[in-house]
This record gives structure tokens, sequence and C-alpha cells, in this order.
């Protein structure tokens, strides 16, 4: 951008001879004219409005109109939201591969190259700006916007992320997909450029778009229409419609069938349309207004940021949001610096934008008196005025360059956006207090910095509050950079990749994998990879009946009833024994509380390991359910039946006696005993207790009959079954006793069966285990 502002700037002072060029110019925009659509485009069509009604686009070099186009209003809206949801809901364009949008999108960039010429003459005829810095900067950044998200539009990938839970093995992944029909209101100052900005990433990601040009320049835009039939994009993809806020961009902001807004503007109607979004609860982005700080350091050479500030601010006729509108000079140059840069705007070429000029009109009459006003209240303020400040001839809405100096930060020149040719310079002393200076203001959008002291930089260049941060620079921009701002500068960006995330909506997508995935298993045996191994698995793999299935899953639920059961009483009994044990002590009943302490032990070994055995039969039962692989479910039948084996044999109340004694815990219990009773038990209270504690502990086993977890090795007191529960577990055994007549391979393990096992089973086998489960 900096050789772009270089041969601009040569262009525009140009050879004496040059007169009748610029004539040929201002032709040839009254010959576009000729052929420049007039009416809305809706539905791939140039339509009439239906109110009929249409409204004059001036002149601002002479405010004099020279076209007439529709008007769109609430009832124009609803026609192209329609075919705009038409589009989307059942078109062409969000169906397209990433590819072929692309390649549209590259054509429409090219159609905007080949007629550049024409597009430039029909900006600098809309908004006023020289035509030289329309054809070397709007028009070729447009084109290279859209040829820019082109390359996106085949790149919107989401991600893969392997889950392996508790609840199972899934495999998710996620969609990027385009969020619908898009609302998109522009400003006038970048006429084309803006609408490359909000209308290029939106069809990049497979949206239709419902767009409002600013009212004082829709020419360009319904130009671009056509482009758009040419380059061949569906009808209804994109609908452009001329007419006024309050009208058309009110109603596009309301209507129920816009999925997402984008608007670039003042931030008084950013907040409008916020508002707008948030009663229908729609995203929205929001580029605004700034108020940017363009910092001057003390070792620089100050003819250079002369005219590097002034180019900050005087570009586009100070028309630009990012405009360096609050320059801060430091007190070591202040003077040199003021003086040159009244010098420089005192010579700014003013004028016909298709003459040899440097600054053309303000774009209407209204931001004519806007800047005036500014201009009178800086002076009354106390600001002094270098240069300028007044309207610049009697004819057109033009204005001349203005320097203000000594501004102070509490003047409103220094405090809210011009939006004009106006350059207030600011002296400051040390850098901790331009950093505090340059963010009190409620702007974000931009800054600058002029320096050759890399601290210096680095240093305010992270200190400021501000989306974009230009260093010995200013106003560059490129595609693959995203723009937008801070505080009240707006919400989002516009360019480059992060542009995209705000016409995308991410999904997330959840898919059940069979259990056997060769990520989530154990790196298999070496005989699970031989081909002789695979060979005997596969010949020895037998059939499995669904009763066998039916049966284990029952009498295994059976056991997990009667186990939770079984730990809900216990943990009642625990809690109760040890309020016993603190009455007894508190009543001086020494060896009674001995006695509850020892049964309270007796029942936490009995509640730990039935904690151990529930937890093992619902794992097993979450194996058999969720078991698809029929190897894999021979082990888990397997695995069960031995359990419910293990939990019908008897233990021996010796053992549980000894258990107790036994327990690592038992001195630990002795001792919080002793410290209860606050001295030891003597002899005779101890022989009592035993022989009290033997009888009670026979009673309470008798009366419990516990079914309690066994310890490795050790078996479980019996549990009395119902006739119900009999018969499955005789089936179960039955199974059982089949299931360990199978051959197995020595060294192998069916529990880890290969993937080519699996797929030997194929549909069929799966057909068949479901074709039974509906029988059953």
């Amino acid at each position: 951008m900096q050789s772009l502002r270089r041969s601009g700037a040569a262009l525009l002072r140009g050879p004496s001879g040059l007169t009748s060029f610029w004539r040929a110019i201002s032709t040839q925009a009254a010959e576009a004219l000729k052929t420049q659509p007039s009416q809305l485009f809706i539905d791939g069509k140039f339509v009439d409005a239906a109110s009929g009604k249409k409204f004059d686009v001036l002149d601002p070099t002479t405010g004099e109109a020279v076209f007439q186009v529709a008007e769109a209003d609430a009832a124009d809206v609803d026609k192209a939201v329609k075919a705009a949801r038409r589009a989307f809901d059942q078109g062409e364009w969000p169906r397209m591969s990433g590819k072929q949008r692309g390649k549209i999108l590259y054509r429409l960039a090219e159609l905007i190259e080949q007629h550049a010429e024409e597009l430039a003459h029909i900006e600098s005829l809309d908004n006023g700006k020289p035509v030289v810095m329309s054809k070397i900067a709007d028009i070729p950044l447009s084109a290279d916007h859209f040829r820019y998200f082109a390359g996106w539009a085949d790149k919107l990938t989401g991600k893969t992320i392997p889950c392996d839970n508790v609840f199972g093995k899934f495999f998710a992944y996620t969609l990027h997909e385009p969020l619908g029909v898009v609302g998109q209101i522009i400003p006038w100052n970048f006429p084309l450029l803006m609408l490359a900005w909000k209308v290029a990433p939106a069809l990049a990601a497979g949206n239709c778009v419902v767009l409002k040009p600013a009212e004082q320049t829709p020419l360009n835009a319904l130009r671009f229409a056509q482009l758009c039939n040419e380059a061949g994009i569906p009808p209804g993809t994109i609908n452009i419609l001329p007419g006024f806020g309050p009208t058309a961009g009110g109603a596009i902001c309301d209507h129920p069938g816009v999925d997402k807004l984008a608007f670039t503007g003042s931030t008084e109607i950013g907040k409008l349309i916020m508002a707008a979004g948030a009663k229908r609860v729609v995203p929205v982005t929001l580029e605004l207004g700034g108020k940017s700080p363009l910092i001057v350091d003390k070792n620089v050479d100050v003819d250079k940021a002369v005219e590097d500030t002034h180019f900050a601010l005087f570009f586009n006729h100070g028309q630009c949001c990012a405009a360096g509108s609050r320059t801060f000079v430091h007190a070591d140059i202040y003077d040199e610096f003021v003086e040159k840069a009244a010098k420089r705007a005192a010579k700014r070429k003013v004028g016909d934008p298709f003459s040899d000029v440097e600054q053309g009109p303000q774009v209407d009459e209204d931001q004519l008196k806007k800047i005036l006003g500014y201009i009178d209240v800086a002076q009354r303020e106390g600001a002094r005025l270098l240069t300028g400040g007044k309207q610049h001839g009697s004819k057109g809405y033009f204005v001349e360059p203005t320097v203000f100096a000594d501004v102070t930060d509490e003047m409103t020149i220094a405090q809210e956006e011009i939006f004009g040719p106006v350059q207030s310079i600011l002296k400051y002393h040390t850098t901790e207090e331009v950093i505090e200076r340059a963010n009190a203001n409620c702007y974000g959008l931009a800054s600058g910095i002029i320096s050759n002291d890399i601290n210096f930089i680095n240093t305010v260049s992270r200190s400021l509050k501000a989306g974009t941060v230009w260093v010995n620079c200013y106003n560059v921009y490129e595609s693959a950079v995203p723009f937008g701002g801070y505080k009240m500068s707006g919400i989002g960006r516009d360019k480059g990749a992060y542009a995209l995330e705000h016409y995308t909506q991410t999904k997330a997508v959840y898919q059940a994998l069979e259990p056997n995935q060769p990520w989530l298993l154990p790196r298999p045996s070496s005989v699970h990879r031989s081909p002789a191994g695979m060979g005997q698995l596969m010949s020895k793999k037998p059939k499995l009946e669904i009763n066998d299935v039916d049966r284990a899953v029952l009498t295994l639920k059976s056991q997990a009833r009667k186990l939770e059961q079984q730990r809900t009483r216990i943990q009642g009994d625990i809690d109760r024994e040890r309020q016993i044990a603190k009455e007894l002590v508190a009543q001086g009943r020494k060896d009674r509380a001995l006695l509850a302490l020892k049964r309270r032990k007796l029942q936490e070994v009995q509640a730990e390991r039935l904690d151990g055995w529930l937890l093992n039969v619902q794992g097993m039962l979450l194996n058999i359910e969720t078991t698809k692989n029929q190897q894999q479910l021979f082990a888990a039948l397997k695995e069960g039946n031995k359990a419910v084996k293990d939990m019908q044999q008897a233990m021996p109340l010796e053992e549980v006696d000894k258990l107790m004694q036994d327990s690592a815990d038992a001195k630990a219990y002795a001792d919080e005993l002793n410290q209860m009773l606050g001295e030891s038990l003597n002899p005779e209270q101890q022989e009592a207790a035993e022989a009290e504690l033997e009888e009670l502990e026979k009673q309470m086993l008798e009366e419990q009959r516990l079914e309690m977890p066994a310890a490795p090795g050790r078996p479980l007191p019996a549990v009395p079954a119902t006739e119900e529960e009999e018969k499955a577990a005789a089936a179960a055994e039955a199974t059982a006793a089949q299931l360990a007549q199978l051959p197995s391979v020595p060294g192998t393990t069916v529990a880890a069966p290969t993937a080519a096992a699996a797929e030997e089973e194929g549909p069929a086998g799966e057909q068949e285990r479901e074709a039974a489960l509906v029988s059953a």
C-alpha cells in the first residue's frame, strides 16, 4: 500500500499536459451511466420497487442529480429475503462443492478487473473521490478480495475427534456450515470495496445475501449485480436493494427470515442494528466508527512523518473510519512538525475528481455541514487553526484541508469522529502519558506509530487498545489481514480467515463405533498377526444363540439388584452401630461399646467387598450388552457365568471371624476405642466383652446371612434365589459348560480378536442376530 500511495501521488501530481486526459475520463463516466442498471436486483433479475418509487443519485461535485434508482422498502425486502431463503434451502449455491463456488468467485474477480475502468468512473462519480484512487485502490482491492475468498471456498474444513469414554467408543467430527440468509448494510465511503469485504466471505461459506448499499452511492452495487449474473451465481444467492436506512435497512434487520446481520457505518446506527439483532437473537457483526491515535516519536525524520500523518488523515477526504484523526507529536519536535503539517495541507489540491487533484468533494451536503460544524466548535473551544477551516468554492460539497494545533484531549474534535479532512495535532512528553491518552477514548478501531526506536514500537503497539496498529505506515489493507475494532468500534472482523468465522456455524457429530477399532485396542499378539493363528480363530468360530445372551443378562441383573439392596442395608447398619457406640461410651458401658465397634468393623469389611463385586457385575453387564462381535461376547459370557458360580458358594462363619481378626485395621479400631473410653479395659472386662461378642456375632450372622463378596480365593455365603432366578442360573451354568468345551488356540485370547475375524462375520452375521432379537 505504501508503493500504491507513492504511485498514486505521482499520478495525482501528473504532467501539465494531461488536461484533455482528465476531461476524457469525465466523458467516460457519462457513457457508463447509459448502461447503468437502475432497478432493484432480486432473485437474479432487475425489477421495479413494489411502490414504484425512485430516488435521485447526486453528483457531489455539483450537488446535482445525475441518475435515479428504484427505492426499496419493506415489501421489496420481504420479496428479496424469500428469494434468498429459497436459494439457500433449495438452491444450488450452498449445495455446490467449495471448489465449484471458488471457480465462480474467481470468475467474478476477473470480471471486476475486466471492467475496472468503467467501475472506477462510476465510483468517483458516485462518491466524489479522485478517479485515480478508484483505479489504483478501490477497484483492484475489490477484485483481490473476491479472489482471496475464492481460494478459501474449498478449505472450510472441520476436525475429527476420537472419543473413548464410559459410554463406549465414538467417532466425533465437526462441520463448518453456512448460516443461511445474511442481511448486509454497507457505507458510502468505499462503495464497491465495502461490498466486497461483506459479500465475498459470505458467498465463499455458502450463504445467500440481501444487501443494502448506502443511499448516497448505490450505482456500483447494481453494476456488480450484473457481473454476478455473468459470473454464474445462481438466482437468489445475491440480492441488491438500494434504499434508505429507516425503511429498507430497518426491514432487513427486523425480517424473521434473516439469519445474520452485518453492518459497516456509524456507531449510532450500529447500536440500533445490534438491538434489532438482539430481539431475534441472531449473530451481528459491526465495523463502526473510530478516533484513531497516530503517535509520532521524537527520533523520526520530521518531513517523512509529516507526509505519513498527512496521508493517514486526508486519504479519501478524511472519510475513512480508520483515519489517523488524533495526531500525537512529541514535545521535542512539536513546533517544527505543526508548521510543516500546515504547509503540506495548504498545498493539497482540491477540486473535480476527474481532474488533476488529490481531494474531491465530501459525499453529500449533510456531511459538508457536519464537518464545518466541528471546525466551528474547535475554534470556540480554543484549538489553534493553522490552515483551511472553510468550504472550498461555492458549488459542490468541498471542504478546505484543515489543520488544528494545540488540541487537548477534552476538546470535541479530539473525542468525536469528524469523518472529514480535519487534522488535530496534540502534544505529549512521555511514553506512559501518550499511551494513557491514546486509550482514553470510547473507540478502538485503528492506530499508528511512527518511530525508529524498536523498544518504543514494541511497548506502544502492545499497549494500544485498537484492532489494528500500523507502524511507520498507514492505511494498508491486505485481504488476508483481519480488520475490526475494540470497544465501541465494533464486534467481529472483516477480511482474512477470521471473517469466515462470522459466516459459518459449527456442528458436532457423534457416530457410534464397533468396539474393535484398531486405534482403540491393545496391540495384537504375534499369533493374531500370523496367518495360521488367524485361520484357526476363524475356523473354530461357533454360532451363538440369542437365548444364551438373554439368560446371562437376566442372571447378572438379578445378582446386581441383590448386591445393591444388601449394600444399602449394610450402610444403614454401619451408621447405626457408630451412634450406638458413642451412646454406650457416654453411659460408661465399655463392654457394649467394644461390641458395637467390632460389629461396625465387620459390616465395613462386608460393605467394601460388596462395592467391589457390584462394580464387577455392572462392568460385565455393560460388556455383554454393548458387545456385538461374537468372540468377545463369548468371553464376556464365560466371565459372567464364573462370577455367578463364585457368588453362590458359601463362606464358613469361622472364615468371617478370622477375616475380621486378621484385618490390618484391627489395631486402629482398638486405639480408637481406648481414646473414646479414656482408659484401657481391664482383663475381666475384656473377657466378658469377648464372650458376649462371640455369642452376638454368631447370632448376627445367623440372622443376616450376609451375601458378602469374597476376597480372592474365598467363597461367599449362599443366597436364596427365586424360582425364576434358579432357572436362569441353571441355564447360564449349562451355557457356560457348553462354552467351556469350545476349542481355543494356544497363546491367544478371544477377548482381543483381530479385525479380520470381525470382518469374516460380516453383515450377514449381524442381520442374523438382529432377526433373532426381534423374534425373541
